[in-house]
């Protein structure tokens, strides 16, 4: 994959894409104040670069560019990059796990208990 953002991460940072947000809900267009809402609260996304020093303590597995990743919710920074897209410029510890091919997207129809009450990735917080 190759790091079309013009971002390059320095030291312990690296650069992820989070998923698309909804533009849209129906024919209702959602206001920028909730997109970007939505855009910190992204816990899903790609590892597009990777600084210098990133995962030089780690352990395996160790994640590469390309990997889809679940980071920290709010983790970062949000820049827009030199191609128009939104990217997430964070710490590699806010990596919390490589996303393996099927597992869903929506945490929220997780079948454990919303031990926060929120209604929002209670899966996360019963572990």
């Amino acid at each position: 994959m190759k790091n079309k953002s013009g971002l390059q991460p320095t030291e312990y940072k690296v650069v992820v894409k989070p998923d698309e947000i909804k533009m849209k809900a129906g024919e209702i267009y959602i206001p920028e104040q909730i997109q970007e809402k939505e855009r910190k609260e992204q816990v899903f996304g790609t590892l597009v670069a990777v600084g210098g020093n990133a995962f030089e303590d780690w352990k395996e597995p160790i994640p590469g560019v390309g990997d889809r990743v679940l980071i920290a919710k709010y983790a970062g920074i949000p820049q827009k990059g030199a191609d128009g897209q939104w990217y997430n410029i964070i710490y590699d510890k806010d990596i919390a796990a490589i996303v393996e091919a099927g597992v869903r997207k929506d945490l929220s129809e997780s079948d454990q208990p919303d031990l926060a009450g929120d209604g929002k990735y209670g899966n996360l917080r019963s572990v």
